[in-house]
């Protein structure tokens, strides 16, 4: 059970929970995979804007999501950058998402009632939706074979025409 895969790290299994040398072993080879490292960095930024910019409420979970999601897409973009590609990213699947950001924006901006009501709503939640707007922007392969819209969607947009 030693077999490592290459992106996606150490393999796991529910007999290593039992072995504490085995636990110890996995712990430590997947401390070293860069996966490890970048959601590691994400919760530390996460918890200096908990620290910095939020009051503490609880409505800083929507913040946390926006950003969460800015993260998301940062590393999709990053990812095409790093590749110098951008196979095996959907442009629909994009396109959905700049419009579902277009929206968020759209009803953020103009009216409160939408905002975390600490102070990460003040400035910091509207930022991480607009660069989510942004990096949704980062554009996608369209290749129509593996680019397909489901069924559901496609007949939903055909009656809405």
């Amino acid at each position: 059970m030693d077999s490592e895969d290459k992106n996606h790290g150490p393999t796991f299994s529910l007999e290593m929970l039992k072995d504490p040398e085995k636990l110890k072993f996995l712990a430590m080879k997947y401390s070293q995979t860069e996966a490890f490292k970048i959601w590691g960095g994400f919760v530390v930024i996460a918890f200096v804007v908990f620290m910095l910019v939020s009051s503490g409420d609880f409505s800083f979970l929507l913040t946390l999501s926006s950003l969460l999601s800015m993260f998301s897409f940062l590393m999709v973009a990053l990812k095409m950058e790093t590749n110098r590609s951008c196979k095996g990213v959907s442009m629909k699947m994009m396109e959905c998402y700049l419009v579902i950001f277009f929206f968020r924006l759209c009803a953020i901006i103009p009216f409160e009632g939408y905002l975390p009501f600490d102070k990460s709503g003040d400035w910091f939640y509207q930022t991480c939706e607009a660069l989510g707007f942004c990096l949704a922007g980062t554009p996608g392969t369209s290749v129509d074979d593996c680019d397909i819209t489901p069924p559901v969607v496609t007949s939903f947009l055909q009656t809405q025409t």
